[in-house]
């Protein structure tokens, strides 16, 4: 919502019309009121409600247009932080309610996000698996924990780990945690198992790596 919009108590807002209307290319549309409020909203709210200049705005009517502006206003933010890197649902959630956007103007503009294909939690989590493999190797528990602690959601997190941690996949990031582990430092076995499967390679897995390194 524009700043000139904020502050309006109730009195205010009784009487208000629609002063002007401007549609932009990207298909908001920037209304003025007469009470000096002004608000950006959708074309669809727009054709919806009639909004044109001369509209005496009711208080029901100036409610649902400030909730509109606010879900804009959620989206562009969290299309602005999507340009910065990949997010999931969760994650831009509580960016979004760390800004001060209501769950409901979050949950709409996400909801929009998502199907448009902006917002994509399974396209997240292939790219964060792909780059966790690549910096920090780990086993499958560990992989999988990381992903629902982002706000991926079982199913996905299923789907996704089969396809991209084979079981060729998964011995490739054993030897990997392994290189990693002994270029830091010299480590007897007990101590390398033990650090392998902190990282969430099964016992088996990381003792039979290690008898064909020997």
């Amino acid at each position: 919502m524009d700043d000139a919009a904020h502050g309006e108590d109730s009195s205010s807002r009784n009487g208000s019309e629609v002063f002007q209307c401007e549609r932009g290319a990207d298909g908001r549309t920037r209304i003025r009121l007469t009470n000096g409020s002004s608000f950006f909203i959708s074309a669809e709210f727009a054709d919806r409600n009639g909004i044109q200049p001369g509209l005496e705005v009711s208080a029901e009517l100036y409610s649902a247009i400030e909730s509109n502006d606010e879900e804009i206003q959620a989206q562009r933010k969290a299309l602005e932080l999507l340009g910065r890197r990949e997010h999931t649902a969760l994650e831009l959630s509580r960016k979004l309610k760390s800004r001060g956007f209501s769950q409901e103007a979050s949950a709409l503009a996400l909801a929009n996000l998502q199907k448009s294909g902006y917002l994509d939690d399974k396209r997240y989590a292939e790219a964060w698996v792909r780059s966790r493999l690549k910096r920090r190797p780990e086993g499958y528990p560990r992989l999988a924990a990381g992903l629902a602690r982002k706000g991926v959601d079982r199913k996905t997190i299923a789907a996704v780990l089969e396809v991209m941690f084979t079981e060729e996949e998964s011995e490739k990031a054993l030897a990997a945690a392994a290189e990693r582990i002994l270029r830091r430092g010299a480590a007897d076995e007990t101590s390398l198992l033990r650090k392998l499967t902190n990282l969430g390679f099964s016992y088996r897995q990381a003792k039979n790596h290690l008898q064909k390194l020997q």
